[in-house]
């Protein structure tokens, strides 16, 4: 691999580290694997690699509370050249993979450490109302910190890697491959036991199950196998949620927006938007998390607010810097009622600031616990598993189509979210999480979710045994076809559960995989699965 190769490869973990939009999927293994391909120009054999490291990391997207523990598109970047270069199968892209993302998970660590030094720059020119300052603390200086942080070591990972893959290429010996095989088989499960986990609907197991049986009697594609969860997912929302009545689950109607005087207008609310879906995670660490993007998102709209007020605007600045982390779609909500405040604030209505900062910090945890549930939990993998078989495949298209269809609707609920924050006020936004809305409305995604998983399942996770116990009237006895005999797919099933079991028990993705991943190479080297 040339240096100008590895440099292009390391180049995207310029932007997908920063999850820049942040409704976008930069940073998944089919995105990351359509980047290898461009790069290498091989675009099938780079994605259909991706795509199967892909179901390995799924149930990690979105589930980890913040604390990366494996860096995907890291894994992805390093394994997939080198499983290319080197001429290795799938099974070999997986062996490499799990212990990269893990080690790349350790720069994203350091990022959050480091991202402290333009926090701090952002706190002092808030302080003193500098706008521009901040701008350049959320926007520029987190991109020079990248380049030591993320270019370079990915793409040193990267060439390294090139260089070693092309030196071993043919000499990795037989009883090694067969068990990476194994390897292969095995690992897609860790994705889907960890997803079984963060739903944390246990009664909805049957769903699984009968998605994955689905798929096992039928062979119905992911498509088909949608169809029939959403179907299912209509049943239950006929019988258990609008069988109620409808009133709980409705949204409250927002406030009547000529009882309010405005200042702002929609010049400034959508500066506001844009800066908060491109940059809120730009500079996120350990100290303030999302606070330098939050406030940078607020600033054109508080420039204006407090335009011949520097004292108030370095005051606003300033309490909106305070610790600050919410999922960033449905927690758009946020930034929109505290426009709504501090323009009510700066027109001489009796709200104070402490006021502003308590409704925040107050809403950030529920907005974050429904956004990651409904948008990475389910939209997420809904989208992933309809579009996976393609890119096994090795179709670009369909690498491309989750990132696109993902965005535009993460960008149009930002949106309306938004704006509903900022027409409705506070007290519309308590109502709407008091209403039962979203109560109803994840058990019913989750159907939809839990039968794509069972579908996935049948489909990528495929565990077998060649053991044939010798008899002396019927030759041998295959383990293997009484068990088909019984139901087809059942050491696949057990597989995923076995994930599911390991997280339920150590509640942590790499044990998970760590764990899946021995025992599926001490199997494999023994030859009791395959």
């Amino acid at each position: 691999m040339s240096i100008g190769t590895a440099l292009l490869l390391g180049f995207y973990m310029m932007f997908v580290s920063a999850m820049v939009p942040s409704p976008c999927l930069l940073f998944n293994g089919l995105t990351t694997s359509l980047w290898v391909g461009l790069v290498m120009g091989d675009i099938p054999t780079a994605v259909a690699l991706g795509a199967s490291l892909e179901l390995i990391y799924l149930g990690a997207v979105g589930a980890s509370g913040g604390v990366q523990i494996q860096d995907e598109p890291s894994a992805v970047l390093v394994s997939v050249p080198l499983v290319m270069l080197s001429g290795l199968d799938l099974p070999a892209a997986i062996a490499v993979a799990l212990p990269i993302g893990l080690l790349c998970a350790q720069l994203n660590n350091l990022q959050q450490l480091a991202m402290s030094i333009p926090t701090h720059m952002a706190e002092r020119a808030a302080q003193k109302g500098d706008i521009r300052g901040i701008y350049i603390a959320n926007c520029v200086t987190p991109y020079i910190l990248r380049i030591f942080i993320r270019w370079l070591p990915v793409s040193i990972l990267a060439y390294l890697g090139g260089t070693v893959a092309q030196s071993v290429a043919g000499n990795i010996p037989a009883f090694l491959t067969n068990a990476l095989s194994a390897v292969g088989g095995v690992m897609p499960a860790v994705g889907f036991g960890i997803i079984i986990y963060t739903m944390g609907h246990r009664y909805l197991v049957p769903c699984l199950l009968a998605g994955f049986f689905l798929v096992q009697f039928t062979g119905v594609s992911a498509i088909g196998a949608a169809m029939a969860g959403g179907f299912l997912a209509f049943v239950y929302w006929l019988v258990a949620v609008r069988k109620k009545g409808g009133e709980k689950a409705a949204a409250p109607a927002a406030e009547k927006a000529d009882t309010v005087k405005r200042v702002l207008t929609k010049k400034e609310l959508l500066k506001t938007f844009w800066m908060w879906i491109i940059f809120v995670i730009n500079c996120e660490s350990w100290e303030r998390k999302e606070a330098v993007g939050y406030v940078a998102a607020l600033a054109p709209s508080l420039k204006k607010l407090y335009k011949d007020d520097k004292e108030g605007l370095a005051e606003a600045l300033s309490r909106n810097m305070e610790f600050f982390n919410t999922e960033t779609t449905f927690g758009a909500v946020i930034p929109g009622i505290t426009l709504a405040m501090e323009e009510q604030k700066a027109l001489g209505e009796p709200i104070t600031g402490d006021a502003i900062t308590a409704v925040k910090t107050g809403l950030m945890g529920p907005f974050a616990g429904i956004g990651d549930s409904i948008k990475w939990g389910l939209l997420y993998i809904v989208l992933v598993g309809l579009f996976i078989p393609g890119c096994v495949a090795g179709s670009g298209l369909a690498a491309l189509m989750p990132p696109v269809l993902f965005a535009a609707i993460a960008f149009a609920i930002a949106w309306f979210m938004f704006n509903f924050g900022y027409k409705s006020g506070t007290n519309s936004a308590v109502r709407l999480l008091q209403s039962g809305l979203f109560a109803d409305l994840i058990p019913v995604l989750t159907i939809l979710g839990m039968f794509m998983i069972g579908a996935l399942g049948a489909t990528y996770v495929k565990v077998t045994t060649p053991i044939a116990i010798p008899t002396s009237n019927l030759g041998s006895f295959s383990i293997q076809n009484t068990l088909d005999s019984i139901a087809p797919g059942l050491l696949s099933l057990g597989t995923i559960f076995l994930s599911f079991w390991i997280t339920k028990k150590f509640k942590n993705f790499l044990w998970t995989a760590l764990i899946m991943f021995g025992i599926a190479l001490v199997l494999g080297l023994l030859g009791i699965i395959a």
